[in-house]
Formats: C-alpha cells, structure tokens, sequence
C-alpha cells in the first residue's frame, strides 16, 4: 500500500471512526434496509426513474452474504476513501504536496459535509469517483481512440449508476474538457460516447415513456429547495464558499471559527493563482465550470441569475431533477481542488522563503474549513439498530402468509423518531425498508409552502379519509386498498390518530413501547371484483402472481376488476377499459386471464440493450489489452 493510500485510510478512520462501529447508521435521507430484495429492483418496484438498478442489485446479491449493516459501513467508508484518493490521482503535479491538498480540499468541506448528515450516500458515491471520470475524458482529450472513447463511456456510466444528477454534472464537465480541446480527430469518437451512454443507460431511459419521478417536482419545488444564504452574505458568497443546502439546522464548523472568511479567501486566491500561472491546458474548463456552477447553484435566489435558471428549469426536461441547485456546488469544489492544487505547485516552484512553512498552514487550510467532520461528524451520529418492538412486528406479520399491504401511521413522509440517538432524529419513515410485507405509508414531503408532491390517488384516498375522525368503519373503507393491518408508530402527533382504536371494525393486537398494531377485522384480498366501485359489492377474486408485474386471475362474474396496486395506466387487462378516477387499479372488464404491467416488456428489452452493450465493450477492451 502506497503512503498516500495509508494517510487517506487514517484520515477516513479518524472521520468516520464511530460510524463504523455494529450498527446501523440513520440520518434525514439514509433509512438501510434489513434485507435488499434483488427482484423489486429488477422489476422497478421502488422508482419509475431508476438509475441505480445496478448498484442495488449488486448490493442486493452482496446482501446474500454478508448482513447489510456492514455493507452500510463499507459504502460510507468508500465514499470518504475515493474521495481523498481520486482526486489525488487526477492532479497532474509532479510534487505530492499539491496533490494532498486537492484531496484534503476534495474529501473536506461543507458540501460533503451536508450531505454525510442529510444521508446522500450515492451522491457522496458518485461524488467521489467523478475524478477518475474527469481522468478519463482528459486521456480521450489527449488521445480519442478505442480504448479512451471505451473507457471514458463506461467511467460516465458508472457516475450515473450510483447518482443520476452526478452524471448530468459529469457531462458538463466532459463538454467543458471537449471544448478546450476539441479537433477534428475528436469529433466521431465524442459522437461515439454519447451514443455508448445511451444504450448503457437505456436500461432507465426507456421506461420514462410512461412518466418518471420528476412529473411531479412543480414551481413551489424552486423556492422551498432555493440555496439558503449565509446570514449577512449573498446566495453568491454562499454557494461560492461550498455552503448553501435547503435544509436549515446543520452546525458549520464556520459557526464555530472567527473569520472563518480567511480561509475562503486562501482557497479563492489558490485557485486565481492557479489558474493565472499554471500552464494547464485545462484551467479554462474549469474556470468555466466553476462558473456556471455558482450561477445555477445560486438558482433563484438573485435578480441576476433567476431568469437563466428559471428558463432551463421550464425548457430542459432533466433539469428538474436540479430542483435543488446545491448539488451543482460539488464541481465547484472540484474546481477548487484541481485549480488550487496547481496554485500551490506554483508556489512550490516560486522557491520563495518559508515555503516549508508557508506550504505547512495551506494543507491545513481545508482540516480547519471543516474540522467538524472528525470525531464522528461532531458526535451527530450513533451507531444503533432498530428497536427491539421492530422486530417483534415484523415477525409477527411474517408469520401471517396472506398477501395484504400494511398502512403506516402517522402520516408523514419524514418524522422525528424519539429512539433515534443521532443529535437530529428526523428521518424518512423506514417501514418500508423495514417491514418485510407491502407498505403503504405518508409521501407528503411537508416542506416549506409544500405538503406534498405526490400525484397517486391512493395517498389521495387515504389523506381523505384519514380527516373522518368521526367515523367507525375505517377498516371497510381500507378494504379497497387491501389493507389488513394499521402500524400507528407512537412518534410526533401519533395521539391524532388514537381514532384507529374507536373503529368497530378495526382490532388492536400488539401494543409496544414504539408502536401499536391493529387489525382489520374485514376479509382483505390482493384482486377484487366489483359491481359498482362505490358500493359494497367488492368481493375477492382468485389470482397468482407471476410476477411484481404480472398477475394471472380467474374469470370474474361481476363488471369490474381491481388491482391494490399503486394506480398506474401501465397496468393492463385485455381489451378492459383502465378507470382513470379510481385510487387504485381498476379495469371495466371485458376480457382476459392476464392483469400485466405493460412497461414490464420494454423494461426487459432495455435491460437486455444495456447489458449487451456493457458486454461488447468489455469485450473490445480486453481484445485491445491482448494486443
């Protein structure tokens, strides 16, 4: 193992030194999962817009053998470690000293801090191996052949793999490197890339046919999600200085250092110095880039930039994906990183007095800007497992083999959890990743002006009835959604939905520390058929299910079938008419045995395209190795 490989070790250890201890790691955005299940990631059961496809069901395969605890700890490890040693590969000095800092600058400060609190973990991924991507393009920069174009492809897709923005970002950066240097030569082999990342990716483009996860994100999305300014200084300053992340609350070390500004300053001039004196020829791609970065980081926020921002955000169909603008903040902790370790290489050229000394304080610079990464990030993480009361409901649903969907109450998508040891206890609801049954549970995001984003007609239902404190038969109404049992966690306003408990037709079973679990004492089922929709002439139709995607059923003797699955117009049945305006899936039926997820042949055949792809071009690399 190389030095540096050992310094960066120490220092990821030193950071992260309690969130590697048994334990799960729970912060606002990263809820693990007990188990990954391959299959609902193969099928898109999470995510109509789903890069990570791979990722998971590697991780999920990798779950098979070791618990998923201590997959958490190595993906958090890695994050640290790739950043540190990546970027220490990319700078292109001969001295080490330039290429620490642009590490210690890359792997410490306020964005990567923010988003090791908020749980970005495939960001932070992402993030930290987006400089072997910039390698990469710069080796097609120099010499667009075979194996650059090949490689640079795959390093592109890899990024979007962990994180989609990310590969938005890596683009950027590869047409800013491109056109620094772009001849003819480059022209055919950049087309080439391009068209090798969309057949790399079709495995995701392709279902977008039907509608994604960004149809949802809306104008009032802009302002909630805006960069939130440093008190006395500009949205500009802010985003500038690696600060600036929606989310109010988080403890800077800036909070903590007088004239914290300085070692702003000293970075900034780094950087000018580098870019002004070092003959790089790919300075200029990043003074760009760090340009366009801190305007759209900046988004809405100045009279300056809010119309450019506002006109990609209406025009171009991913940038809603950016409806939080601080993510553009990590190429501009790029920038900083490969401009200022070129500034310090020409001081260290420059053989001024004291450089030693001088050199000694600048490598610290970023340890300061940052410092409350050590220790445990400041002691707001604990290593800790769910309770033990989890379990206990966990297992006793297991235990009950029939195929029902389980409500999560209060309804909230993010709620403070009084067993959370962490120093903020807001997280996203985990049953979902908890719980080994289907759940439905809160996807109102409650931010800001926004209570929610979401567009299903089930979340819809639910919010409507959940408002009928006065009535007595919630188990009947819940009987559409093939709801069988209410978990009614006992955390933030939980006594607003005691009502549960009053229902004739709903049956306390479990009462624990952490939560309480009824049971709906109505025959539940995963198909019904129907007379009227509105009526009470539902009543359970045999079915097997082939798939997450595909049901087979008997023939009903009433008008309509209906699927408790998330409503979605992708569900088929024959030439059966969809109901638009039901919660859920429901078909005036006329024909056929087959209840199929339409998207299901187009997903595979993307699958098929991308692997196909990923395969011809290991291929060409090894058969270019061997020659």
């Amino acid at each position: 193992m190389k030095t540096h490989h050992v310094i960066f070790t120490g220092l990821t250890i030193l950071i992260l030194w309690n969130m590697l201890l048994p334990g799960y790691i729970f912060s606002l955005d990263m809820i693990p999962p007990r188990q990954l299940d391959a299959e609902n990631y193969i099928y898109n059961v999470y995510s109509s817009t789903n890069s990570n496809t791979p990722f998971y069901i590697i991780l999920s395969l990798i779950n098979t053998i070791i618990p998923f605890w201590l997959i958490q700890k190595i993906l958090l490890f890695l994050a640290l470690f790739l950043s540190f040693t990546t970027m220490y590969a990319l700078i292109p000095t001969k001295s080490h000293i330039p290429k620490y800092f642009g590490a210690f600058l890359y792997a410490l400060n306020p964005f990567v801090y923010v988003r090791f609190l908020a749980g970005h973990i495939n960001l932070l991924l992402a993030y930290s191996i987006t400089p072997l991507a910039v390698l990469m393009i710069f080796q097609f920069a120099e010499q667009p052949n075979r194996k650059n174009t090949i490689m640079t492809a795959l390093m592109i897709a890899l990024v979007g793999i962990l994180n989609l923005h990310n590969l938005f970002l890596t683009l950027l950066l590869f047409f800013a490197i491109l056109a620094v240097r772009l001849k003819k030569k480059h022209i055919v082999p950049a087309l080439k890339i391009i068209f090798l990342l969309l057949l790399l990716n079709i495995y995701w483009l392709a279902p977008q046919s039907g509608g994604s996860s960004i149809d949802v994100i809306g104008t009032d999305d802009v302002s909630v999600f805006q960069s939130r300014a440093i008190l006395n200084y500009n949205t500009i300053f802010t985003v500038a200085s690696m600060h600036g992340f929606w989310r109010a609350g988080y403890d800077y070390s800036k909070n903590h250092i007088t004239h914290w500004q300085i070692l702003f300053i000293i970075i900034i001039f780094l950087s000018i110095h580098g870019y002004l004196h070092a003959k790089d020829r790919y300075r200029h791609a990043f003074a760009f880039v760090w340009m366009i970065s801190v305007i759209l980081a900046t988004g809405v926020t100045t009279e300056y930039y809010r119309e450019i921002y506002m006109f990609l955000y209406e025009n171009l169909f991913f940038f809603k994906g950016f409806r939080e603008p601080q993510k553009f903040i990590g190429l501009v902790v790029l920038t900083y990183a490969y401009l200022g370790s070129l500034g310090i290489d020409r001081i260290i050229k420059t053989k001024m007095r004291f450089v030693n000394i001088i050199l000694i304080v600048l490598l610290l610079v970023p340890f300061i800007y940052s410092y409350k990464m050590f220790f445990g990030f400041g002691g707001h993480y604990a290593s800790q497992d769910y309770p033990t009361d989890y379990y206990e409901i966990d297992a006793y649903l297991t235990n009950d083999t029939d195929d029902f969907n389980v409500l999560i109450l209060p309804w909230h998508m993010y709620m403070d959890f009084g067993w959370n040891k962490n120093r903020d206890r807001r997280l996203a609801a985990p049953m979902h990743v908890f719980i080994g049954k289907n759940v439905i549970t809160g996807d109102n995001m409650e931010a800001g002006s926004i209570y929610t984003s979401s567009k299903n007609p089930r979340s819809k239902y639910i919010e409507s009835i959940l408002k009928q404190k006065n009535m007595t038969d919630l188990g009947t109404k819940l009987i559409p959604l093939n709801v069988k049992y209410i978990i009614l966690l006992k955390e933030v306003d939980y006594r607003n939905y005691l009502f549960v408990g009053n229902q004739s037709d709903m049956a306390l079973v479990k009462n624990t520390s952490n939560l309480l679990l009824f049971k709906n004492t109505n025959p539940t089922h995963r198909v019904y058929q129907a007379d009227d929709l509105q009526g009470t002439s539902i009543s359970a139709l045999e079915y097997e299910k082939i798939s997450p995607l595909k049901y087979k059923i008997s023939r009903p003797d009433k008008r309509y079938v209906i699927l408790t699955e998330p409503h979605s117009n992708s569900w088929v049945l024959d030439s059966s008419t969809h109901v638009e305006d039901y919660y859920v899936n429901a078909f005036d039926y006329n024909s056929g045995e087959e209840i199929l997820n339409k998207s299901s042949h187009l997903l595979f055949i993307s699958y098929f395209i991308s692997l196909v792809t990923l395969v011809c071009m290991l291929i060409v690399l090894v058969k270019l190795r061997n020659r």
